[in-house]
């Protein structure tokens, strides 16, 4: 829709740079949204990086581990749920023991 026709062309804009900077987005439509907004907005748009999302080391790691059922999954949020079955009082102490050691197993401290 070109930009004339748009019942808000500045949130329509803003949109499309949020896409530019949205790590979950595809970079197909990191693309689209790219040309779109060089195209009716008239928007040169270099890439750039969000503050405070600079790339590097995650704290726990970022590489994928495979879980007992054989899915892969992203390290860090797998701590992240054992950290959190770790403390959760609602959590038998047996399940709480199976996190911290499952944690510990991982290479990660369960009382941080």
């Amino acid at each position: 829709m070109p930009r004339s026709q748009s019942p808000n062309p500045t949130r329509q804009e803003a949109g499309f740079k949020a896409t530019l900077n949205n790590p979950n987005v595809s970079d197909s439509a990191k693309e689209h949204a790219r040309h779109v907004l060089e195209d009716q907005f008239g928007d040169v748009v270099e890439q750039q990086q969000v503050p405070g999302t600079e790339p590097g080391p995650a704290k726990y790691g970022s590489e994928n581990v495979t879980t007992s059922r054989g899915e892969q999954k992203n390290r860090t949020n797998v701590a992240r749920g054992y950290k959190a079955a770790a403390h959760n009082m609602a959590n038998t102490e047996q399940g709480r023991q199976h996190a911290r050691s499952a944690l510990e197993n991982m290479g990660i401290n369960p009382e941080e």
